[in-house]
Protein backbone atom coordinates (compact mmCIF):
# COMPACT_ATOMS: atom_id res chain seq x y z
CA UNK A 1 0.00 0.00 0.00
CA UNK A 2 1.22 3.76 -0.76
CA UNK A 3 1.69 5.85 1.97
CA UNK A 4 -0.22 9.04 0.28
CA UNK A 5 1.02 10.98 2.75
CA UNK A 6 4.72 10.30 1.75
CA UNK A 7 4.02 10.93 -1.54
CA UNK A 8 2.33 14.44 -0.95
CA UNK A 9 5.39 15.54 1.82
CA UNK A 10 7.72 14.64 -1.11
CA UNK A 11 6.08 16.68 -3.72
CA UNK A 12 6.27 19.97 -1.41
CA UNK A 13 9.91 19.31 -0.93
CA UNK A 14 12.60 18.99 -3.41
CA UNK A 15 15.63 16.06 -2.73
CA UNK A 16 18.42 18.48 -1.37
CA UNK A 17 21.01 15.83 -1.09
CA UNK A 18 21.48 12.28 -1.50
CA UNK A 19 23.60 10.60 1.74
CA UNK A 20 25.84 7.89 1.20
CA UNK A 21 26.46 5.63 4.51
CA UNK A 22 28.67 2.26 3.26
CA UNK A 23 28.13 -0.84 1.69
CA UNK A 24 25.66 -3.66 2.76
CA UNK A 25 28.66 -6.26 3.25
CA UNK A 26 28.78 -9.15 6.15
CA UNK A 27 30.10 -8.00 8.86
CA UNK A 28 31.01 -4.78 10.75
CA UNK A 29 31.10 -2.03 8.07
CA UNK A 30 27.31 -3.10 7.16
CA UNK A 31 26.26 -2.68 10.67
CA UNK A 32 28.40 0.64 11.29
CA UNK A 33 27.19 1.99 8.19
CA UNK A 34 23.36 0.93 8.84
CA UNK A 35 24.00 2.92 12.72
CA UNK A 36 25.67 6.00 10.81
CA UNK A 37 22.48 6.27 9.04
CA UNK A 38 20.53 6.04 11.83
CA UNK A 39 22.13 8.61 14.09
CA UNK A 40 22.19 10.52 11.30
CA UNK A 41 18.34 10.57 10.04
CA UNK A 42 17.55 11.01 13.76
CA UNK A 43 20.14 14.33 14.42
CA UNK A 44 18.90 15.42 11.08
CA UNK A 45 15.10 15.11 12.51
CA UNK A 46 15.91 17.18 15.56
CA UNK A 47 17.36 19.73 13.73
CA UNK A 48 14.85 20.43 10.88
CA UNK A 49 11.62 18.79 11.92
CA UNK A 50 10.20 19.10 8.40
CA UNK A 51 13.03 16.70 6.61
CA UNK A 52 11.52 13.51 5.53
CA UNK A 53 14.17 10.77 3.79
CA UNK A 54 13.50 8.40 0.84
CA UNK A 55 15.21 5.29 0.67
CA UNK A 56 17.89 4.82 -1.52
CA UNK A 57 19.38 1.68 -0.62
CA UNK A 58 21.24 -0.39 -3.82
CA UNK A 59 23.23 -3.39 -3.46
CA UNK A 60 26.03 -1.97 -5.49
CA UNK A 61 26.29 1.73 -3.96
CA UNK A 62 24.78 0.17 -0.19
CA UNK A 63 22.92 1.89 2.19
CA UNK A 64 22.19 6.10 0.89
CA UNK A 65 19.16 8.23 1.72
CA UNK A 66 17.64 10.78 -0.63
CA UNK A 67 16.89 13.90 1.87
CA UNK A 68 13.38 16.09 1.28
CA UNK A 69 13.55 19.54 3.01
CA UNK A 70 12.52 22.99 1.82
CA UNK A 71 14.76 25.13 -0.36
CA UNK A 72 14.78 28.00 1.77
CA UNK A 73 16.58 25.24 4.11
CA UNK A 74 18.71 24.53 1.71
CA UNK A 75 21.91 27.33 3.02
CA UNK A 76 21.07 26.00 6.48
CA UNK A 77 20.96 22.23 5.81
CA UNK A 78 24.72 22.51 4.56
CA UNK A 79 25.81 24.60 7.25
CA UNK A 80 24.45 21.96 9.61
CA UNK A 81 26.26 19.35 7.68
CA UNK A 82 29.28 20.71 7.88
CA UNK A 83 29.02 21.93 11.41
CA UNK A 84 28.10 18.47 12.83
CA UNK A 85 30.69 16.18 10.46
CA UNK A 86 28.43 15.07 8.07
CA UNK A 87 30.28 16.52 4.67
CA UNK A 88 32.05 13.25 3.50
CA UNK A 89 28.48 11.53 3.76
CA UNK A 90 26.78 14.03 1.34
CA UNK A 91 26.98 13.72 -2.52
CA UNK A 92 26.29 17.06 -3.16
CA UNK A 93 29.10 18.99 -1.17
CA UNK A 94 31.23 16.33 -2.61
CA UNK A 95 30.21 17.50 -5.98
CA UNK A 96 30.96 21.06 -4.17
CA UNK A 97 34.05 20.64 -3.03
CA UNK A 98 35.02 19.04 -5.86
CA UNK A 99 34.43 22.74 -7.44
CA UNK A 100 34.05 21.50 -11.02
CA UNK A 101 32.22 24.87 -11.92
CA UNK A 102 34.94 27.44 -10.41
CA UNK A 103 32.24 28.32 -7.61
CA UNK A 104 33.29 28.97 -3.74
CA UNK A 105 29.56 27.37 -3.01
CA UNK A 106 31.31 24.32 -0.75
CA UNK A 107 33.60 27.26 1.13
CA UNK A 108 30.83 29.43 1.67
CA UNK A 109 28.85 26.96 3.75
CA UNK A 110 32.13 25.47 5.51
CA UNK A 111 32.76 29.81 6.70
CA UNK A 112 29.14 29.67 7.69
CA UNK A 113 29.42 26.55 9.71
CA UNK A 114 32.56 28.41 11.53
CA UNK A 115 30.59 30.68 12.50
CA UNK A 116 27.66 29.24 13.13
CA UNK A 117 29.19 26.19 15.35
CA UNK A 118 32.24 27.34 16.53
CA UNK A 119 32.88 24.44 19.33
CA UNK A 120 32.89 22.38 16.94
CA UNK A 121 35.68 23.78 15.05
CA UNK A 122 37.96 24.06 17.60
CA UNK A 123 41.24 22.35 17.82
CA UNK A 124 43.45 21.70 20.27
CA UNK A 125 46.13 24.32 19.22
CA UNK A 126 43.44 27.21 19.94
CA UNK A 127 42.19 25.93 23.24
Amino acid sequence: MVNLNLIEMEKSKNPIDLVYFGYDTPGEESETAQKEEKEFMETLKERFPSVTFKDAYDEIKGFRREVFLDDELKEQYFTWIFGWGWHHYSLMLSIMMANIDGSNEAEKYLDMAILEYPQNFKSESNE
